[in-house]
């Protein structure tokens, strides 16, 4: 084999070496994202409401833009809402419509102030502060419009250190989520029996 002929071998190898290098990098990174359960209410018993059907309606719509970042959460507060629905609401009836509105369920970031000067090279700050609000209202309606309702309003705060990894932020925003719906479980079922007792079953 000529130099020409050794030179363009060596080229060739080179070349399917890097791009296998890089082929397996993507799919590690792909591999090491972190994936999260759903939050689910099944182990909760159902609430037997004298209506035909249960709906959910989002009226909150997510700006997707900062200081607003519910969209980049793992479980949005609004998907967990209609999952909460799902599982813990239950048509046992006719003639009625049982319908769950997510009017707020919105997570605002809040930027936090850091130490300056020296003292702030040694100190690890919390860096961001997250302010979820998720307020729901269910109410029963008829033919004739609304009959009866229901609501919870629920907040939750949670600071992040600087320097958190994608993956360790995301777990912050998931646990954030579970808390703020375990809040909003404990009060919708509260103002429910409530205000809706004539509907439970």
């Amino acid at each position: 084999m000529n130099s020409t002929a050794r030179l363009l071998s060596r080229r060739v190898l080179l070349g399917a070496a890097l791009c296998a290098v890089a082929s397996a990098g993507g799919g590690a990174a792909r591999a090491d994202k972190k994936t999260f359960p759903e939050i689910t209410f099944i182990s909760q018993p159902k609430l037997m409401l004298d209506v035909q059907r249960v709906e959910v309606a989002q009226d909150y719509v997510p700006p997707g833009t900062k200081p607003n970042v519910e969209h980049l959460f793992p479980v949005t507060p609004s998907d967990a809402v209609a999952r909460w629905a799902g599982d813990r609401l239950a048509a046992a009836g006719r003639g009625r419509l049982l319908r769950v509105v997510v009017k707020e369920a919105s997570v605002v970031e809040v930027p936090l102030e850091k130490t300056g000067g020296i003292k702030g090279w040694f100190t690890t700050d919390q860096s961001e502060r997250y302010d979820a609000t998720l307020e729901v209202v269910v109410e029963v309606r008829s033919d004739v419009g609304r009959e009866a309702f229901a609501s919870a309003r629920v907040k939750r705060s949670q600071t992040i250190e600087e320097g958190a990894s994608p993956d360790k932020r995301r777990e912050v925003w998931y646990a954030m989520t579970e808390r703020l719906m375990a809040d909003l479980d404990k009060e919708l079922e509260r103002s429910m029996r409530q205000y809706l007792a004539v509907y439970l079953r």
